[in-house]
């Protein structure tokens, strides 16, 4: 009927800190505080095909606290088949070792039959919880096809949780998260079934948007879109619950049925242009400036706290609080970041020792002080930046290290990204970006006319013909590197940067493919 991967963390030798799922725990105050664990370096995963959503159901009813379920499947490896799946550094260094990366490539919704989670959390309309036989009739109403297909509703992991001095929950199969459970007939039909939820959501009045915490609008229906993708991981174990708390076990509901047509899903290119009215309509609705402009204003008064806690001055602080109020996410140096180890460090520390951090998780970065919600992760892209993404907020990128601001220290410690710099930006034909880089690197040496060769940079960044830019600044770099006295080619590993330096004997086989001229 379906596949599916069920994934087993065995990144530390000790079990407990192998915990993949919800940890629900008091604070000093006697307030439920909710994070999820997903440090999930390294593990063991397998295809598992399901006949019904009732096996499912026993599946995550016998997941022990390290195992997690994975929508998609990995192609390569059959049913029952055990491979390694770990993060990409673990991939990238352990080469003579089979382990696949959790990324969309490598994981996939198959052309058959395929399980999809529908994950409703939490609507303005149903605040106190909602029946899950009420909210199955709501869910018919927007969609009648749902009627004849099998489902499987499970409420969230980390419902009916209470403390045990405290009496028992009266409403407790009213549920403000649940997990639905359906098979489609086609999994790579997956985003025109979320397409169609959207619309039917928006056309029935329970499509709105959320204000966040830093005052963007983001849209919002009855489920959350983002489980569309085949690679993310559901955690459906059962919670850590810290002291003092207890819970009523989970009630599951099945509801039979066949497999959803998704034939006529797609939504029409006036539908599409309907929804696009309808949430624009309602994003410009007056209704929201009151809240949007209060909580702006907090937001960046936290952020001003924050940054001069960290060590700015405030007024460096008022403006970087301005810049990322205007969506420009650049992080200080001294900012402090949370990441999921306990430690506690600068944006310098992570740029400073990044593979030590690559794998690990991190407090949205302006939460660094009142989260333990562990929703964001590094990248270090082509063309040299460093970046944080936030799933906070509907997603958002913070720069850590911007590409255009490279410096001699940089370019020692990473001198592996001057090439794919040069390859990312000749993609991109930006070659301003590209001058900037080199002239960066060629003003930091020693032994050299610094200014002359960044006057000849500049002057190429007005050259229409990109190519012929290129080879004039590869020349330049050369030029640099061979009167550079402290360019010591040996200490250089990446094989692109050692074929500027005249002294590495690969350079003479490779000159003339670079387009170097002497």
């Amino acid at each position: 009927m379906g596949n599916l991967t069920v994934v087993r963390n065995e990144t530390s030798l000790i079990s407990e800190q192998n915990f993949l799922g919800k940890k629900i725990e008091l604070d000093s105050s006697g307030n439920l505080v909710k994070t999820s664990s997903a440090y999930l370096r390294l593990g063991t995963a397998r295809n598992v095909d399901i006949f019904n959503l009732t096996e499912l159901e026993n599946i995550i009813k016998n997941l022990d606290s390290s195992e997690a379920i994975i929508l998609g499947t990995y192609s390569k490896a059959t049913n029952d088949e055990e491979f390694l799946v770990g993060s990409q550094n673990v991939v990238d260094d352990n080469l003579d070792y089979s382990i696949v990366s959790r990324k969309k490539s490598n994981f996939v919704f198959s052309t058959e039959p395929t399980v999809v989670l529908l994950d409703f959390d939490e609507h303005p309309e149903f605040s106190k919880g909602i029946n899950v036989n009420i909210f199955r009739d709501l869910l018919l109403k927007l969609m009648p096809d749902f009627k004849d297909i099998e489902m499987l509703i499970v409420p969230s992991s980390s419902s009916n949780i209470y403390k045990i001095d405290e009496e028992r929950p009266r409403n407790i199969n009213k549920y403000k998260r649940l997990h639905i459970y359906i098979t489609i007939d086609d999994g790579t039909k997956i985003n025109d079934l979320f397409d169609r939820l959207e619309y039917v959501s928006w056309c029935n009045g329970v499509g709105y948007h959320k204000v966040s915490s830093n005052g963007a609008q983001l849209k919002r229906h009855l489920f959350d879109s983002a489980v569309a993708s085949p690679e993310r991981l559901v955690y459906e174990s059962k919670p850590f619950l810290g002291a003092g708390l207890t819970q009523i076990a989970r009630e599951f509901y099945h509801f039979d049925g066949g497999v959803l047509d998704t034939s006529t899903l797609a939504l029409s290119p006036s539908e599409k242009s309907a929804l696009k009215n309808m949430i624009e309509a309602d994003r410009n609705d007056s209704k929201y400036s009151p809240l949007i402009n209060e909580k702006r204003k907090t937001y960046h008064k936290k952020i001003v706290d924050n940054f001069v806690n960290d060590g700015l001055s405030e007024s460096a602080a008022r403006d970087y609080a301005d810049k990322i109020l205007q969506s420009t996410n650049t992080l200080p140096s001294v900012a402090k970041l949370k990441c999921e180890n306990g430690q506690i460090i600068s944006v310098q520390d992570v740029l400073d020792n990044f593979d030590d951090y690559a794998d690990l998780s991190f407090v949205d970065p302006l939460q660094t002080y009142e989260s333990n919600e562990f929703r964001a992760a590094l990248y270090k892209n082509p063309d040299g930046s460093f970046v944080m993404h936030s799933f906070r907020h509907g997603g958002t990128n913070y720069i850590l290290q911007s590409a255009n601001i490279l410096n001699n220290l940089f370019v020692d410690k990473h001198p592996d990204c001057i090439e794919k710099m040069l390859q990312y930006n000749a993609k991109k034909q930006s070659i301003q970006n590209s001058v900037e880089i080199l002239a960066s690197y060629v003003k930091s040496r020693d032994g050299i006319d610094g200014q002359v060769l960044l006057n000849k940079l500049i002057e190429n960044a007005n050259n229409a013909n990109y190519k012929q830019s290129n080879v004039d600044i590869r020349s330049l770099y050369v030029t640099a590197a061979e009167n550079a006295t402290d360019f010591d080619c040996e200490s250089v590993k990446c094989f692109s940067t050692r074929l500027m330096c005249r002294n590495c004997p690969l350079f003479q086989s490779k000159r003339d493919s670079y387009g170097v001229v002497d």
